[in-house]
């Protein structure tokens, strides 16, 4: 069976048999599989957050997504007045802690986060 020549993907060979095809395909999906990394992202808000305050949110990813804890990353949408942190990390969610860190603005907590489990 020849393969792709970047990530050695199985792929059928011109001669082989029609008949054939599904088997092929599904050894081509399973080496995909088992080389791409699961992604999830999540878009979310904590509300309006008023100077130096924190508020934070519950992120359940869907049911038997990950099968081990993957890597999250969080980011603010309000710019630089506000950080983002992760806890309590499993394979079933996290929860996501958004801070104002000016003194005297009130913001909003809008994030995103990039779950990845390679």
């Amino acid at each position: 069976m020849a393969t792709t020549p970047t990530h050695d993907w199985p792929t059928p060979d011109n001669v082989d048999r029609v008949a054939d095809g599904a088997s092929a395909i599904r050894a081509l999906g399973d080496a995909i599989d088992a080389d791409v990394p699961l992604i999830y992202t999540y878009s979310g808000s904590v509300g309006s957050l008023v100077a130096t305050a924190a508020l934070t949110l519950a992120v359940t990813f869907p049911a038997s997504y990950f099968t081990a804890t993957p890597t999250v990353i969080g980011t603010a949408l309000t710019g630089s007045s506000a950080v983002v942190t992760i806890t309590n990390l499993t394979a079933a969610g996290c929860t996501v802690v958004v801070k104002n860190i000016m003194t005297s603005t009130t913001i909003s907590g809008n994030f995103n986060i990039l779950a990845i489990q390679t």
